[in-house]
């Protein structure tokens, strides 16, 4: 049964499923809760989490923070490409871990479930996208393709994306939902990367 005309905002999961009985429903529940742009002032050690999980204060961008991070990835990636595979991999690792655990810290100074400029998630997510596809800085088609596509998978996410960020708590959500979409991305970028449809 939906709540009284007092407080018509809220419904409960199950609502969705019986919509004709359940009309005067206006917004399901719960509501998405909106991220702080800004974390909160911090003060020694607590910067260094800030500075870390904003991707060197990428995601204190007021416009698009997800992608001004992705973007903040690039440079870290044209260092890593340059490393055997084995090594990229283990940087790659060490991203995700480190990630994980800035982020959940991050979330916990802020205050807020996965605040929109923790972006940490974002530079590991389009680490696994580049992972192991062939790069030369004389044809940087599959940086574009893989940035495009990681962002894609990263708004869209599908299973299990969205499941993780939701499932997952701190730190887990929100680095490995991006990781997932990464390895989406990355499946795609080696498609088309082997289909012949990248640019030569």
């Amino acid at each position: 049964m939906c709540p009284s005309n007092e407080n018509k905002t809220e419904c409960t999961d199950n609502t969705h499923a019986e919509d004709d009985n359940h009309s005067n429903c206006l917004v399901a529940w719960p509501p998405k809760i909106k991220k702080p742009s800004r974390p909160p002032k911090v003060e020694g050690s607590h910067r260094f989490i800030v500075f870390m999980a904003s991707g060197a204060y990428s995601g204190l961008s007021p416009f698009a923070p997800g992608t001004v991070g992705t973007a903040a990835a690039i440079p870290l990636y044209l260092i890593l490409a340059n490393l055997s595979k084995a090594s990229y991999l283990i940087s790659t690792l060490v991203v995700i871990i480190v990630g994980i655990w800035v982020a959940g810290r991050g979330e916990k100074i802020s205050e807020t479930k996965d605040p929109s400029w923790i972006v940490i998630d974002e530079i590991a997510g389009f680490l696994v996208t580049m992972a192991f596809v062939p790069f030369t800085f004389s044809k940087p088609w599959t940086i574009v393709a893989g940035f495009l596509l990681f962002r894609f998978f990263d708004i869209v996410k599908p299973y299990p994306v969205r499941l993780i960020e939701r499932r997952m708590p701190g730190g887990l959500g929100i680095v490995l939902d991006d990781v997932a979409a990464g390895i989406y991305a990355n499946i795609f970028l080696h498609l088309l990367w082997w289909s012949g449809l990248m640019p030569s």
